[in-house]
């Protein structure tokens, strides 16, 4: 049984589900009788009146079978699944989508409530059950972008997040200030784009988060996510010829780091 439900459909913990189906079968059986009566009195020799009356009886019988189902399916304080690979603590239940406590995740994920993310997890989750598949969903790096007027693009960890997971001197940020060619003629603000990646030293400076603030960031985060979810390094995204003049070329240029303390401000496009 697969579980796809939005926030409303949880209770609070804990919650009991009972299942109860009712089965009614009716039999009806119809017998008819003759009855044939004879009078005592005979008014001639050769005549001897009867009297038929046909008599109906239909039984009815009714079998009622009912059987309940209780299923104790843990629902968090937060109104969310506690889940393994979709797999709730009901073994035949599982979650995809908004229901799943992206919090309980390993490693923790605040992307269970996008669409695509539900898509993905559910066609990969229908191949395991039915088609002998064994890919998961990775809920660690999944693109997003929030559509403001100036975009906002992520994949990955944000820098707080990630020097809590790693400690704060095994992360690396590198980061600026820019301004996109369109907006030279139109003289719209300068330095007020941003990017950013955010870099893991122990891994081989691996890039664990990148962030973008400016025009079309969703189709630059799209692009960028395939590298990332392909173990990419900061010496791969500086090895990669950007496309001059682009936003997107921000990222294979990056130099300066939060760490150094210096201007992230540049001039020029």
């Amino acid at each position: 049984m697969a579980w796809a439900s939005r926030r409303r459909a949880c209770r609070s913990t804990p919650t009991t589900l009972t299942l109860t189906l009712t089965l009614t079968l009716t039999l009806s059986l119809s017998l008819t009788l003759s009855l044939t009566v004879t009078p005592a009195l005979t008014l001639s020799p050769t005549l001897s009146p009867t009297l038929s009356s046909p008599l109906t009886l239909t039984p009815t019988l009714i079998l009622t079978l009912t059987l309940s189902l209780t299923l104790s399916l843990k629902v968090n304080a937060n109104h969310k699944i506690t889940t393994k690979n979709e797999q709730t603590n009901v073994p035949h239940i599982y979650a995809v989508g908004d229901v799943i406590d992206g919090a309980k995740l390993d490693p923790p994920s605040e992307t269970t409530e996008l669409t695509p993310v539900a898509i993905q997890a559910g066609k990969l989750l229908a191949a395991r059950l039915y088609a002998e598949g064994t890919a998961t969903m990775d809920y660690s790096l999944v693109p997003t972008t929030v559509y403001t007027p100036l975009e906002y693009g992520a994949c990955g960890l944000a820098e707080e997040v990630a020097i809590e997971r790693f400690g704060e001197a095994n992360i690396e940020v590198f980061h600026s200030y820019y301004k996109p060619l369109e907006w030279t003629v139109p003289h719209r603000g300068d330095n007020a784009c941003y990017a950013k990646l955010v870099c893991h030293i122990a891994d081989n400076m691996r890039v664990v988060g990148l962030h973008i603030c400016g025009p079309n960031a969703g189709e630059i985060t799209q692009g960028f996510a395939l590298g990332m979810k392909l173990g990419a390094t900061k010496a791969d995204f500086d090895n990669t010829v950007g496309i001059h003049p682009t936003t997107a070329e921000e990222f294979c240029t990056l130099a300066t780091t939060k760490r150094s303390g210096e201007s992230a401000e540049k001039s020029g496009c």
